[in-house]
């Protein structure tokens, strides 16, 4: 593999992944047993989470105006320079590849492959189950003109079914061209695999570029020093979709604390930041709301402007983003 982030035999992180003493002193089978047995009764809603499907029609007849929406966890579909992009789609009732572990919170009605018109931009931010997801990936494949994804990603989904020649691989800090969209996958702080392949692929983010707007997505990822190196190298950003949500103290750097989502947004020089990576599993101990009370509070306290659309909601951000940053929102 040529890719200097491969060195002896798997892929590895700018910084290395922390493991604290309360992971040395447990290990890897107890931490699972005791997560499964665990009382989960705050861990998910009560009831099924409200989705707005009033921007359906939008997604499909509507090509004069650039949008985003978050469709919870870390799906997210947006139009940016007239493309439909949809990004770590995962629209299954179970994240894993077994029908018992990390089930879905219940939604009103949950999204299919119906809902979307033709994916001019398909991309993926790495190959675990919550945001790789062959049911979802095999129900799209008729509508995905293009796919992107971090190197050795692309793998499954050529062999899910999608053409060698529509699939773009890249490194961290490529910068692709598709379909008129400059897409630069970015660092992230975190690992690969499913079931015994471990750091066999690459995971990242995205920064997605057209005309003078730039909006990024940040994958799954622990906080490091790569969040300033973005902001210094395609930043600042007009949105940041920022990972906020299935963090522990057994895992620091794997997944952002809210209080390290909000100051990376701040880093980042995002005018505006939406919470992803909650809202539809439970893959931690904290409540399932608590991401988005924290990230809120720390979003005020540093002045990061916040945006908490409804799952579904089309924001459409072409007419508002203003002098100061963007419009406020309810």
């Amino acid at each position: 593999m040529a890719s200097p982030n491969w060195q002896c035999n798997a892929f590895c992180n700018i910084e290395p992944l922390i493991s604290p003493a309360i992971r040395k002193r447990e290990n890897r089978l107890k931490l699972w047993w005791r997560f499964l047995l665990a009382d989960k009764s705050a861990l998910a809603p009560t009831e099924p989470l409200k989705t707005d499907r009033s921007g359906i029609a939008r997604w499909k007849d509507d090509e004069t105006a650039d949008f985003v929406s978050w469709l919870g966890h870390s799906s997210v579909f947006m139009r940016l320079g007239g493309k439909n992009i949809l990004i770590d789609p995962v629209f299954s009732p179970y994240a894993s590849p077994v029908p018992f572990i990390n089930r879905s919170f219940p939604y009103e009605q949950d999204w299919t492959a119906e809902d979307f018109p033709e994916i001019d931009i398909l991309a993926i931010s790495h190959d675990h189950w919550d945001h790789l997801d062959f049911p979802t990936i095999k129900a799209l494949l008729p509508k995905v003109k293009r796919a992107i994804c971090p190197l050795g990603v692309g793998e499954y989904l050529e062999q899910w079914g999608l053409a060698p020649e529509l699939v773009s691989e890249g490194d961290w800090w490529d910068k692709i061209d598709l379909d008129g969209i400059a897409i630069t996958i970015t660092p992230s702080r975190h690992f690969s695999g499913r079931f015994s392949r471990r750091n066999q692929t690459l995971w990242g983010g995205f920064v997605f570029e057209h005309g003078s707007r730039r909006i990024y997505f940040s994958g799954d990822g622990g906080w490091g020093r790569h969040f300033a190196e973005i902001a210094r190298r395609v930043g600042p950003m007009d949105i940041a979709f920022i990972e906020n949500g299935q963090y522990n103290v057994t895992w620091p750097s794997v997944h952002m604390h809210p209080q390290e989502s909000a100051l990376a947004a701040k880093i980042l020089g995002a005018k505006a930041a939406i919470p992803i990576h909650n809202g539809r599993f439970t893959l931690s101990d904290h409540t399932w709301d608590e991401p988005a009370r924290l990230f809120a509070a720390e979003c005020e306290k540093i002045g990061v402007r916040l945006l908490r659309p409804k799952l579904g909601e089309t924001i459409d951000y072409s007419h508002s983003i203003v002098a100061g940053g963007f419009e406020e929102m309810s």
